[in-house]
Order: structure tokens, then sequence, then C-alpha cells
């Protein structure tokens, strides 16, 4: 025979209020957080950047620099490949200081 016990109803029915409270507090207290937060992007002054309208047209780069960019071939690195190939020609054999090894 069931025995009929209310007092565990109102204790279910008060823990549910209390977690629901609890969840509620931290979700409040996470969006006043959030709400707290600064811009993520950076703020620039407005004096210090150019502003336009959209247009089409030709765009006219200009590039200023000191000297070329074109590389020597002291810094230029050939890495061999980890396959077997056939060595078609060797440029610049004087500047090499080992005997390139074969597979």
């Amino acid at each position: 025979m069931d025995i009929a016990r209310p007092e565990f109803k109102q204790q279910k029915r008060r823990r549910q209020i209390i977690w629901g409270a609890v969840g509620l507090i931290v979700l409040l207290a996470l969006f006043l957080g959030v709400a707290r937060l600064k811009p993520a992007a950076p703020t620039v002054e407005r004096a210090t950047i150019w502003t336009d309208t959209v247009k089409r047209g030709s765009m006219l780069r200009q590039v200023r620099g000191l000297g070329s960019l074109v590389p020597s071939h002291e810094d230029v690195r050939q890495i061999p490949a980890e396959t077997e190939a056939t060595v078609i020609r060797i440029v610049n054999w004087s500047k090499r200081r080992s005997t390139p090894s074969c597979r």
C-alpha cells in the first residue's frame, strides 16, 4: 500500500525553484559581465583615416621602396624531394660545398 507523502512533492518543488533562481542569477551575472566589455575593434581617431565613397574604375597603386626585391642566388635554397628522380642539370656547381647525394 502506498503512503502519501506530500512533503516530498513540496521539497522537490522548492529544490526546482532554488535551482531556477541560481540559474537566473548566473545568467544575469553573465549578461552584465558581457555588457560591460569594451568593443573588440580598436578605436581610431576620425582625423587619422581617409573616408570616401566607393567608386568603380581603375585603382592607382603607388609603391615606394629602397632598392629592388630580386633574391640573390645565395639566398635561394633548393629542397630535394623525398622520391627518386633524375638530375637533369646542376645549377651553380662552383658554389656548392658538398657533392649531391643520390639515392
